[in-house]
């Protein structure tokens, strides 16, 4: 029996260059932070990291669990992080995936297409625990604007139980 949540934040800002692996890691790492999870939700740092307009889109098998949209405001934006604080759980060591879409498994598979374009121009981190009865993926996607500051520009995110 599987129960999965998927969350996908998918950028349509014109990014200027890809970060370096360090600048990705960092901003990754710091969006995480910024978004409290488990915590309060205090997202104001999340949204100074995040990049805009922000497509934003959260499913389980069942239903979406935050609805699918293009955020285009700072508050738009701000709703679709208080959603995506409320739903996902990252765990594990951040790193720079070598994945490629052909490469993802579960729910994310159908995001195959979206993270093969997103490496092209932007840099990955991937946050996952591995699978002991429940997995947490979490792969952020990292660009940097006009002005060189390293932006989350692409999140998707399952958590899956995984085993017998």
């Amino acid at each position: 029996m599987r129960s999965l949540a998927i969350v996908a934040l998918l950028s349509g800002t014109a990014a200027a260059g890809k970060p370096t692996e360090a600048q990705a890691k960092k901003a990754a790492t710091d969006w995480v932070a910024a978004m409290h999870f488990g915590g309060e939700a205090k997202l104001e740092a999340a949204v100074a990291l995040t990049a805009s307009p922000l497509f934003a889109a959260a499913y389980d098998d069942e239903h979406d669990l935050c609805p699918a949209g293009m955020a285009t405001t700072a508050g738009a934006i701000a709703k679709a992080l208080a959603c995506l604080h409320d739903k996902v759980e990252p765990k594990g060591k951040p790193k720079v995936t070598r994945k490629s879409g052909a490469n993802l498994g579960g729910p994310l598979a159908q995001q195959a297409k979206k993270l093969t374009e997103l490496k092209k121009t932007m840099v990955v981190i991937e946050l996952d625990d591995g699978c002991e009865g429940n997995e947490h993926q979490l792969l952020v996607a990292v660009t940097t604007d006009k002005k060189k500051v390293a932006r989350v520009a692409a999140v998707l995110y399952q958590a899956v139980t995984c085993g017998e």
